[in-house]
């Protein structure tokens, strides 16, 4: 899963087909199909691994059914900050135009 961070307005939004963009408009981005990317190259990119966050939310849901209280157990993620394109990132590209 790809998540964009404005730094300016510090909205954190998820991409889909469509160009989406943060809450002060500076960072746009959008996914070109179910595996690329474009951003306009401002902000953060950032990747969650989506096996560990369903295993979290096992994990979660397991806690909750056994203790039948609230969710105070954290259950960790792996995610990562990225820049937009290059090694780091080979699957989004910079559209500055965007």
């Amino acid at each position: 899963m790809k998540l964009v961070f404005c730094t300016e307005c510090s909205d954190i939004f998820s991409l889909s087909l469509n160009v989406r963009s943060c809450r002060c408009g500076r960072v746009k981005g959008r996914y070109l199909d179910e595996r690329h990317a474009e951003v306009n190259g401002r902000g953060f990119s950032i990747a969650i691994d989506n096996v560990s966050l369903f295993k979290a939310i096992g994990r979660m849901g397991a806690l909750h059914a056994q203790t039948r209280e609230g969710y105070e157990q954290a259950c960790q993620v792996d995610c990562w900050v990225r820049p937009h394109d290059g090694e780091g990132n080979p699957h989004t590209i910079v559209n500055k135009g965007l």
